[in-house]
């Protein structure tokens, strides 16, 4: 909701609901800029992390292209690939093409990655999974469209388990078009 100040609470419960990212989000001038003042909180033995005792002083800037959403049409998703590539040690860099059939977006054949994602145009995000031998990713991203043709990105990641024998292990990558 956006409040009377032109500023949006934000909340979002973090590491099973022992941290948070709180704080408000100041809309500026409608359009034009943001600015967020966000307090980000952690338990302590967060495992695989640079800072044990949160984060500080973090700043948050619009990208280049940022702005309004716009519900991009299914037309613009046609013979759209996307690309996942992973840290060297993951073994994942692979492009996976989709297509429109019959109001849906699927995937091109071959799909020798068992992609399956789910997307959501309106809300402007997609998720989904893929294989990789025996182990099972997941992937999450954002669709960023300013009605222009050339204009519709896709930015995201994923994780995928290290091995079945250290699943608490993962790799990361990105997923963009």
């Amino acid at each position: 909701w956006v409040l009377g100040d032109g500023t949006i609470p934000l909340w979002f419960p973090l590491y099973n609901n022992r941290g948070m990212l709180i704080g408000d989000l100041d809309l500026g001038e409608v359009g034009n800029s943001f600015s967020a003042e966000l307090l980000w909180t952690k338990p302590p033995g967060v495992p695989r992390s640079p800072d044990p005792d949160g984060f500080k002083d973090v700043v948050l800037t619009a990208a280049e292209g940022s702005g309004r959403f716009i519900a991009p049409s299914l037309a613009r998703f046609n013979n759209l690939s996307v690309n996942f590539l992973g840290e060297s040690a993951s073994g994942v860099d692979f492009t996976q093409g989709f297509t429109v059939d019959r109001s849906r977006i699927v995937p091109v054949l071959p799909n020798a990655k068992q992609v399956r994602a789910a997307w959501n145009l309106r809300g402007g995000s997609v998720t989904g999974t893929f294989s990789d031998l025996m182990r099972l990713g997941r992937f999450q991203g954002v669709i960023l469209s300013d009605g222009t043709p050339a204009g519709l990105k896709i930015r995201g990641n994923f994780v995928l388990p290290n091995s079945s024998t250290r699943p608490t292990e993962y790799f990361g990558g990105s997923v963009s078009n």
